[in-house]
């Protein structure tokens, strides 16, 4: 079979960037070393979570990979970033900025791979490898 392209690596970047492409009927391989189904079986003894901003999720909205991950999201409404010895700080909050829209989505690793995954396999235009 001819590929249109070759992505190296199935974590979260190279999912979303396959499922994006094939969504243009790129024809996709995907290539990883590991063993999917085997790692995010066991993917939930290391607790990570990803920090998904506003942008990100608009991304993931317009591929249609949005709608499978909400559920599993907890909306991030506050922001505070320090300085390791600061005592200065910047704080932002979603009312402040006056929209109706969290700033950000968290969600625990092992379920945003899960689902990816779930979608790479059901997608006719990503080969895994």
């Amino acid at each position: 079979m001819k590929y249109d392209v070759i992505i190296f690596g199935a974590g979260a970047s190279g999912m979303i960037l396959s499922l994006a492409l094939a969504d243009y009927d790129f024809k996709v391989m995907l290539v990883e070393k590991r063993d999917l189904k085997k790692a995010y079986e066991n993917e939930d003894k290391f607790c990570r979570a990803f920090a998904l901003s506003y942008g990100s999720k608009q991304i993931l909205d317009y591929y249609n990979i949005w709608p499978n991950l909400k559920k599993f999201t907890c909306p991030i409404i506050n922001i505070e970033v320090k300085d390791d010895n600061s005592i200065f700080s910047l704080y932002f909050n979603s009312k402040e900025i006056k929209t109706s829209e969290p700033l950000g989505y968290m969600i625990e690793n092992h379920i945003l791979l899960k689902l990816l995954y779930s979608q790479v396999l059901e997608n006719k235009n990503i080969n895994l490898m």
